[in-house]
């Protein structure tokens, strides 16, 4: 059963706001087929959102706010990560009209969803939005992280680095460099004894 749920004939003239609480089971509903979704009891999030009518369209913009329990894929452990995104849509009714069907092939209609009766369920809408906002790769750490090199292997880099610089042929030799390089080193040596 829809949690984000409203009832247009109740929907006054001017429109109206509404606020939905969304909990555990509603997201591990909703994430069932996100891979890097863990489902949690602390999953949680609210939905604000204005409904308006205009004409026989229904306007709907607010926000979603959430935090939902996901897996990190360096660590491969859980963390808990927020969600924020605005929500905006033009729903339109659905019908079995011919003519209906035929705007709906209009690059305007591309934009719009639907929605079926009196009743107009956010539920799709507002979990396409949080699913948006879960990145590819989430990780429990900053996104500068990756550029974080390990202090041993830093030092040994910057220490070839600067023998190198400095014109020391004792850097050339083996073991001063990194042995994944050894094979290159092996080619450059065949290259320039071609050349030769």
């Amino acid at each position: 059963m829809p949690a984000l749920e409203i009832d247009l004939n109740t929907l006054p003239e001017i429109g109206n706001s509404y606020e939905f609480s969304m909990g555990a089971d509603w997201f591990e509903s909703a994430l069932s087929e996100v891979e890097s979704a863990i489902p949690s009891a602390k999953d949680a999030g609210q939905v604000t959102v204005m409904v308006q009518r205009t004409g026989r369209d229904v306007l709907v913009h607010g926000s979603v706010a959430a935090e939902i329990q996901l897996r990190c894929v360096r660590s491969l452990e859980d963390f808990m990560f927020p969600v924020s995104s605005d929500l905006s849509a033009l729903f339109s009714p659905a019908s079995g009209d011919p003519r209906d069907a035929a705007k709906s092939e209009d690059e305007d209609a591309v934009d719009r969803d639907v929605f079926s009766g009196s009743r107009l369920v956010l539920d799709g809408f507002v979990r396409e939005h949080i699913i948006l906002e879960i990145p590819m790769n989430p990780t429990c750490v900053g996104p500068d992280a990756s550029l974080q090199i390990p202090d041993h292997v830093g030092a040994e880099a910057f220490e070839a680095a600067v023998a190198i610089d400095q014109g020391n042929k004792e850097s050339t030799e083996e073991g001063s460099v990194d042995p994944r390089l050894a094979p290159l080193r092996e080619l450059a040596r065949k290259m320039s004894g071609k050349k030769e």
